[in-house]
């Protein structure tokens, strides 16, 4: 039986060595970029789409993610109003996708747990609820009616 390890002036391997020498390097990539590209991606976008979308100001203190389970942690999140005060926050939310939702649709979730939530209701100094502007929706251009649709959830 050859190994499968190639030294200096060998041909590469070939036959069943070559397959699983494939597999395993793709089996470590979707490794690596589950467990580590995809929490970065995560916390950097939450980050990003307070400021951008919200106009208040988000912390995630980590976010953790299972590529094998589809699950996804995240860990002391905090949302700020505008002027700095606490508005929204949790300790932990708990996201499991169901495995079978990749293959099939509709999206379903196994699990869904949000640990130690904490939401600030306060009337600013005009009497508006301080977070009234987050309910009233998006001020889209009158001419503009493309909608899209939501991702179908069981």
């Amino acid at each position: 039986m050859k190994s499968p390890f190639r030294w200096p002036g060998q041909s590469p391997p070939s036959g069943p060595w070559k397959w699983v020498l494939i597999l395993g390097a793709l089996l470590l990539c979707f490794t690596l970029i589950g467990f580590l590209l995809v929490p970065w991606l995560i916390r950097r976008q939450l980050v990003a789409a307070a400021a951008k979308q919200l106009h208040r100001s988000a912390t995630v203190s980590a976010v953790r993610f299972n590529p094998f389970t589809l699950e996804t942690r995240i860990i002391a999140f905090d949302l700020r109003d505008r002027d700095g005060t606490p508005l929204f926050a949790f300790d932990t939310m708990v996201v499991n996708l169901s495995i079978m939702s990749v293959v099939h649709r509709p999206i379903s979730l196994d699990e869904f747990r949000l640990v130690r939530p904490a939401a600030v209701a306060r009337i600013d100094p005009q009497g508006n609820l301080a977070a009234a502007d987050l309910l009233a929706g998006d001020s889209a251009a009158p001419g503009d009616t493309t909608a899209t649709r939501p991702p179908r959830l069981e």
